[in-house]
């Protein structure tokens, strides 16, 4: 009998409302026929499909979450089916860890049904490519892997629930409830990747057992006490520019936790002279000896879209590509209006999500990422090191994050941020010198090649790991 697949389970689950378990038991013992699996499920009491199909949920609660002084704000519907439940304590707990949870872990939708195939068959595309030249049948065990883990990162029915630090009374009955599930794993380090400023994850690794916990620092938000308390409780931290050094951990007892681990990037996959699969020059009708200036960043107010388009209005000979999801609907609604405004509409395309960045990179003549400036900046940001790495001359505006990566006038080109002239005559200067491209280019590859290649980071990653095993 062949294996059980997920899918099948899934689809149990879904007429049953049985657990995941049952239902692949069920499967097995029916050898994989989801009637008699039905039919098994509900023999034995578990399933409760038919009473359950005639009810709706139509009481709940809409709870909301504001975090980083209102940069970040999640609004919540969580319906239930009696009045009764949606009065519950427990219930607007539980709704209310959700909006803690969505603004931790960032879903972009609910179930895996509500992603787009075509972005499924992008992401698809990018994971065959990363294993080129493996056996057929091994690539797609590979492809449907990282699938599985791609749902995982931005389903929010499939990611792992995250633990409210409030209310205080009861928090450490729910640090012990949330560590029994690591237990068994017995890990000896847990390292910490998300963006926020959660410290109840610490919390949970030691209740697991673990001996050591480590974050990376991932952007530059801090704010209030609750990343100072998330500090205290790491053995480690992984900052990614050197700003967050003095900014963040300058007092002795953070600085002596903290190691300077900036991101890396596969130098194989993002080079000069990849393919231009994409035909994106054909498909929005330019010659090849079109000025093409491309940038990718989600459509969100700090990466600086509009000081770019106002500098696109100043150099005539220049076309932009911006790829990027459009996570804030009213921010990219605005970005359409001032190009409409400034009558640019035809310059400026805008190209969504692009699957095969190495092969946007392929069509461009240079990079620029425009990020606002303030008091937030740049994490390490991949985008603009994947670019150089791909031998493009970049454009970035000096800020935390970018400042570190750039060598002004050597590597590439810094701007202020907000400096909608400076920024338009970096891009009139490439525009008219392929002489200066190619000159930036080489060097922005070679500071990759010799700073920022993933192989350095994870050597840095596992001397990092090394040690914490001695502690």
């Amino acid at each position: 009998m062949s294996a059980i697949s997920s899918q099948l389970v899934r689809e149990l689950r879904e007429k049953t409302n049985a657990g995941m378990m049952d239902c692949k038991r069920a499967l097995t013992e029916a050898g994989g026929d989801l009637a008699k699996a039905e039919d098994i499920l509900r023999a034995k009491g578990i399933a409760s499909a038919g009473k359950k199909a005639s009810r709706s949920a139509k009481e709940g609660i809409v709870a909301s979450y504001i975090h980083l002084q209102g940069k970040v704000g999640v609004l919540v519907e969580v319906n239930c089916e009696t009045d009764f439940v949606a009065k519950n304590e427990n219930f607007r707990e539980f709704v209310k860890d959700i909006t803690l949870h969505v603004a931790a872990a960032n879903p972009i939708c609910v179930s895996r049904e509500q992603v787009d195939p075509s972005e499924i068959e992008r992401e698809k595309a990018i994971y065959r490519q990363q294993v080129e030249g493996k056996p057929a049948e091994i690539i797609e065990k590979i492809v449907d892997g990282k699938v599985e883990k791609f749902y995982g990162t931005i389903c929010l029915l499939e990611q792992p629930f995250t633990v409210a630090a409030r209310p205080l009374p009861g928090l450490a009955g729910r640090i012990l409830q949330a560590a029994r599930q690591f237990r068994a794993t017995r890990f000896r380090l847990w390292h910490s990747f998300h963006y926020l400023d959660d410290y109840t994850e610490p919390l949970i690794a030691r209740a697991a057992g673990a001996r050591a916990w480590v974050y990376t620092k991932k952007n530059m938000s801090w704010g209030g006490r609750a990343w100072r308390v998330r500090t205290a409780l790491a053995a480690r931290v992984a900052a990614q520019n050197a700003t967050m050094l003095e900014r963040f951990f300058a007092q002795p007892t953070a600085r002596e936790k903290v190691r300077l681990i900036p991101l890396g990037v596969d130098t194989e996959l993002f080079r000069p002279a990849a393919e231009p699969r994409l035909r994106v020059r054909q498909q929005l009708g330019l010659a090849q000896d079109a000025f093409l200036l491309g940038c990718v960043a989600h459509l969100v107010p700090i990466k600086g879209h509009p000081a770019l388009i106002q500098a696109l209005a100043r150099t005539p000979e220049a076309h932009l590509a911006l790829a990027g999801s459009p996570r804030d609907g009213e921010y990219a609604a605005g970005l359409h209006r001032l190009c409409a405004e400034l009558r640019v509409s035809e310059r400026v395309h805008f190209l969504g999500t692009v699957g095969d960045i190495s092969a946007l990179h392929a069509e461009l003549d240079a990079f620029v990422l425009p990020t606002v400036g303030g008091a937030r900046g740049e994490g390490c940001p991949a985008a603009m090191l994947e670019a150089m790495a791909c031998g493009l001359p970049c454009i970035a505006t000096n800020v935390p994050g970018s400042q570190d990566i750039i060598e002004p006038g050597r590597s590439g080109l810094l701007v202020p941020a907000g400096d909608v002239a400076a920024l338009a005559d970096a891009i009139h200067l490439l525009a008219v010198s392929p002489e200066q491209r190619h000159s930036l280019g080489e060097a922005a590859r070679a500071r990759v090649l010799a700073r920022y290649t993933i192989d350095r980071e994870v050597a840095q990653y596992e001397a990092l790991y090394a040690e914490l095993l001695k502690l």
